[in-house]
């Protein structure tokens, strides 16, 4: 995996050496040994927003091409202007204008300013740093500072993995699919909790979080995140146990 991704970062870098700025994978990275169970995240900043969309639809073709993976209209809508996606697998190709942001990646295009409402700026950036790899071009990354923390940065820690449970049930997946969302709503929920207080005391003070990390669903997610036919549970009561502990998390905290 690690040669096609290589493979796919050259041929993107080489067709447009004038245009991007950087490329970095980062995440869990999980991908990089299945993509049928996670995906490969892959973040490209071009010099300007005016090139976003020439790079992303050059993109997918390349990963066509090099991954022989498709990308459907709804992932490639959501992956082009929500810049998530709704798939679990694959590569995931996040292309953003430098122009799209400060010097210290603050939002100044509408869709950066609209993400940032349901995404954290501070725990997305916070993730990145954490894990990320720079694959072409100059390290912007390592130059960007967490800004101090505000209520809006834990409401986030709600308010993402609570869209994703409302709308998985609307999505009609399979039972297998369900499962993964469901776990993954939990990951999303616990590591942005997490990613707070870290934050806080990086920041010399304290998150005032009263959660218990070793949460047995918490735990359960870990486990079956990446195994979710090993998970024999009913996915209803699932599916109610991620709405409860999160419920509980935000009125206890």
């Amino acid at each position: 995996m690690a040669n096609k991704i290589k493979e796919f970062t050259d041929a993107l870098a080489r067709e447009f050496p004038n245009k991007i700025l950087t490329i970095v994978s980062f995440g869990s990275r999980q991908g990089e040994r299945d993509l049928d169970i996670s995906d490969v995240d892959l973040l490209i900043f071009s010099k300007q927003k005016v090139d976003v969309k020439l790079i992303f639809e050059r993109g997918l073709e390349l990963k066509e091409k090099i991954f022989n993976l498709k990308t459907t209209r709804s992932t490639h809508w959501i992956q082009e202007y929500l810049l998530g996606s709704n798939s679990y697998g694959g590569l995931h190709l996040i292309v953003l204008g430098r122009d799209e942001f400060d010097e210290n990646f603050n939002p100044l295009s509408f869709r950066l300013k609209l993400l940032s409402k349901i995404i954290s700026r501070n725990i997305l950036l916070f993730e990145i740093k954490k894990n990320y790899r720079l694959l072409f071009g100059e390290d912007i990354i390592d130059k960007a500072r967490i800004n101090p923390l505000k209520l809006s940065d834990r409401i986030t820690c709600f308010l993402f993995p609570l869209l994703v449970l409302l709308i998985l049930p609307l999505s009609f997946c399979g039972r297998r699919t369900f499962k993964i969302w469901c776990f993954k709503a939990i990951k999303y929920h616990y590591q942005g909790l997490g990613a707070i207080a870290e934050i806080a005391r990086e920041q010399g003070g304290t998150a005032n979080l009263d959660i218990d990390f070793n949460d047995e669903l918490f735990n359960l997610a870990k486990i079956y995140r990446y195994k979710p036919d090993d998970y024999k549970g009913s996915i209803l009561a699932l599916y109610l146990r991620t709405w409860l502990n999160m419920a509980l998390n935000l009125f206890g905290s």
